[in-house]
């Protein structure tokens, strides 16, 4: 059951993330500087925790 917890959230958890970095990129290219700081800290921390919480929650 395990295994397939990998397969199955891993690939939507890092398509999320893709998809706020592509939004802070998209930001920063509109001169959001600030707006694309926050929404790289959100991306980061939308891959970085489930990641963390998938593989290293004790069971």
């Amino acid at each position: 059951m395990r295994l397939l917890n990998y397969f199955v959230f891993l690939p939507v958890i890092l398509w999320v993330g893709m998809y706020t970095f592509t939004f802070g990129r998209w930001c920063l290219k509109q001169k959001n500087v600030s707006g694309a700081v926050a929404v790289f800290v959100l991306a980061s921390a939308s891959i970085v925790v489930p990641v963390y919480l998938l593989f290293f929650r004790p069971q």
